[in-house]
């Protein structure tokens, strides 16, 4: 079973010096028991070109746009 949303953020972000737009959600099975919950976010960035891989997803930057990917197998996104 599939769980899909897509949430408006528009906020900005002073840690990270960027613009949240939007992000998408969704669970792929029974989180905690062998699924997982994931989400992609689009974001303004004042960068021309950055890559960035983290444990548990990445993030790249490309002509002032960037995309993040994140998975969860313990939690649910919200």
């Amino acid at each position: 079973m599939i769980a899909f949303r897509i949430a408006p953020v528009f906020r900005l972000d002073l840690a990270w010096p960027k613009m949240r737009l939007f992000r998408a959600m969704w669970e792929r099975g029974v989180v905690g028991k062998g699924g997982y919950s994931a989400k992609v976010g689009v974001s303004l960035r004042p960068a021309l070109f950055h890559k960035e891989k983290e444990w548990d997803g990445w993030r790249v930057a490309f002509c002032g746009f960037e995309v993040s990917f994140r998975k969860s197998f313990g939690g649910i996104f919200a």
